[in-house]
């Protein structure tokens, strides 16, 4: 391509991106007429012919409003934006592969006997995964102590998509599932422990082997602190509890294997409600500070495709093409039986403040770390210092948001300004993007410090 045509391009794009603009922007400005006009007539007509005031509407007919400008707004941005949206779609078409069964039997580290998985036998449902079209996704639910990298996979998820059917089938490995890791205790031999002594690859290569698979080459990793971010975004009043009460096991029949069937259906249920939001130019934000939040070697454009593959699939509207599986000897009877209420034994939430009134556990922390870096002398200390808590986002536990920011800025502040003492652009780019993200996905009104404006500025 010669200059005159990128230029020729370069200059569409921006026609199309001002047309996009000035739509959203009319059919905002229709919208704020509408309401207005509507409260004059409910304000000036007579009782008899006066339609309902606006704030009389209620939250049902707000939330109707605001869903039909998003409709709007993406039906333009569909128009304007076509040829964009089929290069996102071929470029994620790409990481759809033929996958067949294949039996991969778990091999002792001192290359001794062949020893298979101590899980159930291959079934009909394990059958039926295979297509010319097919895409894995490990999710991985990382449990690590504030300011430590690492963790325990407490949370594992084989997310497979089957554009052929199409199909979404969530495959939910209990934690305890047995893996030989070489340790003397057995107890120690279970696959949560595999991403903490192994790595995530490795992670990645025994879940492959576990569920028949050739490989599953892509993932998608969230921290503890994450997971507070994911269900506030989805809605819950008290992350806290929420997330107590997915991690709660003592009280089920069978225990961690319930647990992991009700943290698949969790998955299953928040993949529906969230795929039709990721469409059009809403969507293309929150994928764009959604990825900047997680760990995922999936690009951006990659995850714009699959989006627009399984939208236009019609996924969003046929519940039924996405299913749970799990991974375990009681499948069946943890399926079929008679549980108890999602949430009804879980301890709800925790307690953010100790008995003397002062900061809960991640506030510590985080102000711990902060005096710690205040007092290096090295800028290579406060790196150390802040650099895995700023990364775990472990301002995301805190439920006050004015104060959640506060500590935020504050991390990133002293880090950024280390890491610019230490040449580090790369991690100062890395930042940015984080407050962007944070931003974006938890926009607060409040007036920027210069510190952090100066920071979220382009160099």
């Amino acid at each position: 391509m010669n200059t005159y045509e990128r230029h020729r391009l370069y200059r569409l794009r921006r026609h199309r991106a001002r047309l996009m603009r000035r739509r959203a922007l009319a059919i905002t400005g229709v919208a704020a007429a509408t309401l207005a006009v509507w409260s004059l007539l409910a304000h000036w007509s007579p009782d008899a012919i006066a339609p309902p005031a606006p704030t009389e509407l209620g939250a049902e007919a707000a939330r109707d409003i605001m869903l039909t400008a998003a409709r709007s707004v993406n039906s333009v941005d569909r128009q304007l934006r076509g040829a964009a949206r089929e290069e996102a779609k071929a470029a994620a078409r790409t990481l759809f592969q033929p996958e067949t069964l294949s039996l991969h039997p778990e091999v002792s580290p001192a290359g001794g006997n062949t020893v298979f998985p101590r899980t159930a036998s291959i079934t009909d449902s394990d059958a039926q995964i295979g297509g010319a079209n097919i895409l894995d996704v490990l999710l991985i639910g990382l449990d690590s102590r504030l300011g430590h990298a690492g963790g325990r996979a407490d949370a594992i998820h084989l997310l497979t998509i089957d554009l052929d059917a199409p199909h979404v089938r969530i495959t939910s490995i209990p934690r305890g599932t047995w893996t030989d890791l070489g340790r003397d205790e057995q107890a120690s031999n279970i696959i949560a422990n595999v991403r903490a002594l192994r790595g995530r690859k490795e992670l990645q290569r025994r879940v492959a082997r576990l569920c028949r698979r050739d490989s599953i080459p892509y993932y998608l990793e969230v921290g503890f602190s994450d997971a507070f971010g994911i269900l506030e975004l989805l809605g819950y009043a008290d992350p806290s509890a929420e997330l107590q009460a997915l991690r709660h096991r003592r009280d089920y029949q069978y225990g961690d294997h319930t647990r992991c069937y009700r943290q698949g259906l969790f998955v299953r249920n928040a993949f529906l409600r969230m795929l039709p939001l990721l469409d059009g130019a809403a969507g293309d934000l929150l994928l764009h500070a959604g990825r900047d939040f997680v760990h995922t070697n999936l690009t951006l454009e990659q995850c714009r495709g699959i989006v627009y593959l399984l939208n236009d699939a019609g996924m969003a509207a046929r519940p039924a093409s996405v299913s749970v599986h799990l991974r375990s000897r009681f499948r069946r009877q943890v399926a079929r039986g008679e549980l108890p209420p999602m949430y009804a034994h879980a301890v709800r939430g925790f307690d953010f403040s100790d008995r003397g009134g002062r900061s809960g556990l991640a506030e510590r922390r985080i102000r711990a770390a902060l005096r710690e870096a205040a007092q290096e002398s090295r800028p290579q200390g406060v790196r150390h210092a802040l650099h895995t808590l700023f990364h775990q986002h472990a301002w995301l536990q805190l439920p006050e948001r004015s104060l959640r920011r506060h500590l935020r800025d504050s991390l990133a502040g002293q880090l950024a300004a280390a890491c610019a003492q230490l040449g580090d652009t790369a991690e100062i780019d890395a930042i940015r993007r984080i407050l962007r993200a944070d931003d974006v996905l938890f926009p607060q009104e409040a007036v920027k410090s210069a510190s952090r404006a100066q920071l979220l500025d382009d160099r």
